[in-house]
């Protein structure tokens, strides 16, 4: 045998003797890491670690047990698969509030807190009624217009009432128009009662915004008295406009004696408030697509 030959047997041992090494070393490695993985999971599905009690305290027309069963169904998650969620060294508190808030939209506000070693206690703040979305059942509102749970048919007058908008076939979690049209009409109820401008109801029409108001400065209007507005209207000129009107002699002199028999208010077209005073039979109860020509009206660039 050639002495290069010899040589190229030596570098082949030699090489497959490093592989053989390094293949050991990695399945040796590999266990190790498995054996410490094993430690790991094992450690943190002790019992000991577990969450084993969950107290609810804030409730006040919810019922405890519902939001017990929605933490529990959270709860009964794994992280990875193998670790259980209940483990109390992994839990997350956000994650755990994120989906109570989601599973029950009438919780304004949630917290978690660990109260012992093996428990924790969950505070909620309900969602205070302020408004109040009726079709053919009626809902309550939030602040962003979102139906969050079902209302007794009497909150009808205790509340602002909206109508129309679009909602699904299960209105829970709807929002009955966009968050950022929602928000302005809020803007816009908050410029009337600057105004002193009392709202019972919103409806929502195509293009239209229906509002309909009971008093005025504390004169008592008519049960159907409407102020109409375009859709997209922006409050400082909701506010800027009656504003006007309110300070107008012809209209506070009728409005003072015949308040009651008010119609409508409607400010819809650039630079003229028309309103209209009519008897209690011709009253109606729908807001005109164009100004009628009997109605009166004040010119806003005057």
């Amino acid at each position: 045998m050639s002495e290069k030959n010899s040589s190229t047997i030596k570098l082949d041992k030699n090489s497959e003797l490093r592989r053989s090494r390094r293949t050991k070393l990695f399945f040796v490695c590999l266990l190790l890491v498995l054996l410490i993985l094993g430690g790991i999971v094992g450690f943190l599905r002790k019992k000991e670690f577990q969450i084993s009690k969950i107290t609810i305290i804030g409730t006040q027309s919810l019922d405890a047990d519902s939001i017990l069963k929605t933490a529990q169904d959270y709860l009964n998650g794994h992280y990875a698969i193998i670790i259980p969620k209940t483990n109390t060294l992994l839990l997350s508190k956000p994650e755990l509030v994120r989906y109570i808030l989601e599973q029950i939209p009438s919780i304004e506000k949630s917290t978690v807190t660990f109260k012992e070693k093996n428990s924790i206690e969950i505070s909620v703040t309900e969602k205070k009624p302020s408004y109040v979305w009726c079709g053919t059942s009626c809902y309550f509102l939030d602040d962003t217009g979102m139906i969050y749970e079902p209302s007794p048919q009497f909150t009808q007058g205790v509340f602002i009432t909206f109508t129309g908008g679009t909602v699904d076939e299960n209105p829970i979690k709807s929002h009955i128009i966009s968050e950022k049209e929602f928000s302005g009409t809020l803007k816009i109820l908050a410029a009337l009662d600057q105004l002193a401008i009392h709202v019972v109801g919103v409806n929502f029409e195509n293009d239209t915004t229906v509002v309909h108001i009971d008093s005025m400065r504390g004169t008592v209007l008519g049960p159907k008295t409407q102020l109409v507005l375009t859709k997209d209207e922006a409050s400082q000129n909701v506010f800027n406009t009656l504003s006007l009107l309110m300070n107008d002699k012809v209209f506070t002199g009728i409005l003072a004696t015949k308040g009651n028999l008010l119609q409508y208010i409607d400010i819809r077209f650039p630079d003229k408030i028309y309103y209209k005073f009519d008897t209690p039979a011709a009253q109606v109860t729908t807001a005109p697509v164009t100004p009628p020509a009997h109605a009166q009206l004040l010119d806003k660039t005057q």
